[in-house]
């Protein structure tokens, strides 16, 4: 690892001990304004191709890389992705991300997930999960 690498895991270490102590007292909406993060609930369109990461600036991959590494290993939550997104959203704000929830699945087998988008466009690709839109009059 280079010196960026470890004062930019350092840098993830704590912004994911911050949402880990956080996440269970602060409504997500307050969190992600508290992040910088823009959380968008109010579209549904269908997942387009994965975002290229290859044509991020190479300090914004850095902070991916960091971030997934970090996550990967927190042993604090049993799925990882809203603290991963979270963090990476934070740390990607100057490329105005958004923060997108879904789901996958039915009845038993249902399956929540998090991810980031960047021109309406995910970090990651997407096996089957359907975002969640805010419903008003609900």
């Amino acid at each position: 690892m280079t010196p960026r690498e470890v004062l930019t895991t350092l840098h993830v270490l704590a912004l994911i001990t911050f949402v880990e102590l956080t996440i269970r007292w602060v409504s997500l909406p307050r969190l992600t304004r508290l992040l910088g993060v823009r959380l968008d609930l109010g579209s549904a369109s269908p997942p387009s191709r994965p975002y290229r990461l290859s044509t991020l600036p190479p300090r914004a991959r850095r902070r991916l890389r960091c971030t997934r590494r970090v996550a990967n290993h927190w042993p604090f939550s049993a799925g990882p992705c809203l603290r991963r997104s979270l963090v990476a959203g934070r740390l990607l704000r100057d490329l105005d991300p958004s923060l997108r929830l879904g789901v996958a699945g039915s009845g038993d087998e249902l399956h929540a997930h998090s991810w980031l988008e960047i021109d309406g466009r995910p970090l990651e690709r997407l096996a089957g999960f359907n975002a969640f839109v805010e419903r008003s009059g609900a």
